[in-house]
């Protein structure tokens, strides 16, 4: 995995996890995990993305978790720990049969449309679902998050048909930020990141919590 640090002024353990300083969740870097600076359309598909999925939560503390597969349309979770104790959940996914969003862009690049990040966005449409106090489920996945350590091998190699994960954690009024960014590296097999797993396995739970509660629980925008 890579850390990317942003302003970094300290370093805290927060429940066993490393915590860094910075002035807000999902500030990226212009610089690949080569150290090359990145390509305009590689620039602009990050914005749009963050414009797409929020960056930001309330709580006492929340987790972002963003995918961004090669191979399917990106998706992002955030798990915020509410005032009662409990959690919420904000589920952000492009509607059944959306292509990806790296995908939309080429095309309306293509045909001359605006090419600013407000403008492109526009023109996506994202699904957000909210699921208010969530159950034991999503209780159990954050006790289970806290209990991960993070991997001593910081670099992966770059694999074409893989996803990026991004994770945020924020906690004391988004004045800590953790934030990987990292590709799994075991292209020709199962997910061997311990981090990556647990990512996986917490989007199967909300897309299932999704399905269950949304006649009750949850919320369109």
């Amino acid at each position: 995995m890579r850390f990317r640090y942003f302003g970094i002024c300290f370093v805290l353990f927060l429940h066993g996890i490393c915590a860094l300083w910075a002035g807000a969740a999902c500030v990226g870097g212009t610089e690949n995990q080569a150290g090359l600076y990145r390509a305009p359309i590689e620039l602009k598909y990050q914005e749009v993305v963050n414009i797409l999925f929020p960056c930001e939560a309330s709580g006492e503390y929340y987790l972002i978790l963003r995918f961004l597969p090669s191979f399917a349309p990106e998706s992002q979770i955030v798990i915020s720990r509410n005032q009662l104790g409990t959690y919420d959940i904000d589920y952000y996914f492009l509607p059944a049969g959306s292509k990806k969003i790296a995908e939309q862009i080429q095309a309306m690049l293509a045909q001359n449309a605006p090419d600013s990040p407000q403008e492109l966005a526009s023109r996506i449409r994202v699904e957000h679902k909210r699921i208010m106090g969530a159950p034991s489920a999503v209780s159990e996945l954050m006790t289970s998050y806290f209990a991960l350590r993070i991997p001593p091998r910081l670099e992966t190699k770059v694999i074409v048909d893989g996803t990026r994960y991004e994770l945020w954690f924020v906690a004391f009024s988004a004045q800590n930020v953790l934030h990987l960014s990292f590709e799994d590296d075991n292209s020709e097999g199962p997910v061997r990141n311990s981090v990556a797993i647990w990512m996986n396995r917490s989007s199967e739970v909300i897309k299932r919590l999704n399905r269950d509660h949304q006649p009750l629980a949850t919320k369109d925008d």
